[in-house]
């Protein structure tokens, strides 16, 4: 295939600076010049990604990944029109697919995950207001599988603004760790939620001897403490609850 005048320009400048192969990149910048875009927009493109790789030449080893992304954005126009608009947003993207692969696909997987890194810019988010996020999420969610695609989704998108808060944002070792508990202790706490307020539909409410309502914790740590959690982390529960009760509904069964 015959490359563009301004693909040829790119493809040049990232031959020097980049680890992946001559047919990947390749590939990458045929892949990123076949793109069904405007040809106004298009250039206006090839313009700002060469000024991107002259600014740092390290981008040049993530064009696979900036193609990859732009195979799974709805609308490439759109995109585009957004680089156009903000001509920041590009090297924000590149920033991103330079952090590791597991942050590509992850990026990969959710594009639209980028706008939360554009808004954020990878900066630390308060506990109630990832509560607030999440639980707005999963107000009218009716079964858990539709819970399930909710968490993975909001997980993802949040763990690639830590991973960008970690790398750009100036955020320390210290801060990563908090922002990844606040982020499964929101999860958790949602969670739980929408289970006990399942088998509360149909059991009642877990009520203690004494009348009032009973009282449940959960702990979740990892090998390392609950502030010393890593991207990947698996963490395991331990319920605690008043057992001494039973539920107040007509099908009364023990706490």
């Amino acid at each position: 295939m015959d490359l563009s005048d301004d693909a040829k320009k790119v493809l040049k400048l990232a031959q020097g600076a980049s680890s992946s192969s001559v047919q990947a990149l390749s590939n990458a910048i045929i892949q990123l010049d076949s793109l069904p875009v405007s040809p106004d927009l298009h250039g206006l493109f090839w313009k700002q990604l060469q000024d991107a790789l002259e600014q740092n030449k390290l981008f040049s080893r993530h064009l696979d990944g900036l193609a990859s992304y732009f195979q799974v954005t709805r609308s490439p126009q759109a995109l585009l029109v957004l680089f156009e608009r903000d001509p920041e947003s590009l090297p924000l993207l590149l920033r991103l697919l330079s952090i590791s692969p597991v942050i590509t696909q992850r990026l990969v997987s959710d594009p639209e995950a980028l706008e939360l890194i554009r808004i954020t810019k990878g900066q630390p988010v308060a506990y109630e207001a990832l509560m607030n996020d999440l639980s707005g999420e999963c107000r009218n969610v009716t079964d858990e599988s539709h819970l399930r695609g909710i968490v993975a989704r909001f997980k993802n998108r949040e763990i690639i603004r830590i991973a960008f808060g970690q790398w750009f944002g100036d955020v320390s070792i210290e801060g990563t760790y908090r922002q990844l508990a606040i982020l499964e202790s929101t999860i958790i706490e949602n969670t739980s939620r929408f289970v006990l307020d399942r088998v509360s539909e149909r059991l009642g409410v877990p009520m203690h001897s004494s009348g009032r309502a009973a009282r449940h914790m959960i702990l979740a740590f990892d090998g390392h403490g609950g502030h010393a959690q890593g991207y990947d982390t698996l963490l395991r529960p331990m319920i605690l609850a008043e057992t001494n009760g039973r539920t107040n509904s007509s099908r009364i069964v023990s706490n």
